[in-house]
């Protein structure tokens, strides 16, 4: 469920970062009702009074995320945890001299 700062409880709502450090991110709902033109009525209701159902919070995780992107936020780069069979079979094999 989203709380009264558009967060879902999994860290997508706040704490996100910038290119130049972290942000808060309270009032997006406020900023992106003021900067955003051509908002539906449930838009528009959804960012006054919040989510009341599942399918509600989706349409406004997508407005978080465009309100994000354009404001130049972006999600720290996930680590790289790719491997090869080769590099598996080594560390075996390593392991059972």
């Amino acid at each position: 469920m989203i709380d009264s700062t558009g967060s879902t409880g999994t860290g997508t709502g706040t704490g996100s970062t910038r290119s130049t450090g972290s942000t808060d991110s309270t009032n997006w709902r406020e900023d992106y009702l003021h900067t955003k033109a051509h908002l539906s009525k449930r838009q528009i209701q959804l960012l006054t009074n919040g989510a009341d159902s599942l399918a509600a919070s989706w349409i406004l995780q997508a407005m978080y995320s465009d309100w994000k992107r354009s404001k130049g936020y972006r999600e720290p780069t996930p680590p790289d945890c790719s491997s090869s069979f080769l590099e598996c079979s080594k560390k075996t094999t390593r392991s059972q001299l």
